[in-house]
């Protein structure tokens, strides 16, 4: 269900709740029974607002309800209905919003290189190894794609070794994040990987327990980024302790 439908649902729910407790209210003030507060009430002792008919405060068409006087204004009634509304959707605009790339998640890294090019480190279920870094990398000829300037390429030749006991998929994408020295996050692009050459792209498939996957990925950074670090994260559901930091120089 879309955010949009979830906001719409929600102010309806509120609105038939709001309008089943002003009934009621009115039936117990016709009545002259104690109001919430504990204070005897009548219908001509108090004054009456009316519950908002939409999520804007439209009142036409809302049902009376009867309040004791120190109770809330109909403006106020209307601004917690709203109230509500918003927070129950607040969570998913929230979420939405985080998945961005460059976001600041970077903040809770430690940006310290433990390893090296050529060390292998584990994460995720894999030994994961890089064996080579090209920065600035151009394409060959006929290349499909470019770096559009101010851009470059970085390219990460690596060999994922499966370290569990079933098969188990290592994602370019997500099993390794790239920062640079100003906590700038970067993932490695499945378009530009077509213009690498035939057979170097890094398989994103199954890879049985301890065998291992060699192939290239492609980052694209701007030209004045420096201080690169590779996270490598390996897959999703079992990352356990520190992330390894490779530094890439440059």
């Amino acid at each position: 269900m879309s955010r949009h439908a979830q906001r719409s649902r929600t102010t309806g729910i509120s609105l038939l709740v709001a309008g089943a407790v002003a009934l009621a209210a009115a039936a117990c003030a016709s009545q002259g029974t104690s109001a919430a507060g504990g204070t005897a009430t009548t219908p001509a002792a108090n004054s009456t607002s009316t519950v908002s008919g939409s999520a804007s405060g439209s009142a036409s068409g809302s049902a009376p309800a009867t309040t004791d006087t120190g109770s809330p204004s109909a403006a106020g009634s209307s601004s917690s209905t709203d109230a509500a509304s918003a927070s129950s959707s607040a969570p998913a605009e929230a979420s939405s919003s985080s998945d961005s790339s460059g976001s600041s998640d970077g903040d809770t890294k430690s940006f310290v290189a433990t390893n090296k090019i050529g060390d292998t480190v584990t994460q995720g279920g894999f030994h994961v190894k890089v064996n080579s870094v090209t920065m600035p990398y151009t394409p060959p000829a006929g290349a499909t794609y470019k770096p559009r300037d101010p851009m470059v390429w970085i390219v990460v030749d690596f060999t994922a070794t499966n370290a569990t006991d079933k098969p188990l998929v290592f994602s370019s994408i997500m099993g390794m994040e790239l920062y640079d020295s100003d906590k700038n996050k970067y993932l490695a692009s499945i378009v530009y990987e077509d213009s690498l050459p035939k057979g170097k792209v890094f398989p994103d498939t199954d890879i049985a327990p301890g065998k291992s996957a060699t192939g290239e990925v492609v980052f694209e950074v701007p030209k004045t980024s420096k201080g690169f670090l590779l996270f490598v994260e390996g897959a999703l559901f079992h990352k356990s302790g520190p992330i390894p930091v490779v530094g890439l120089g440059r």
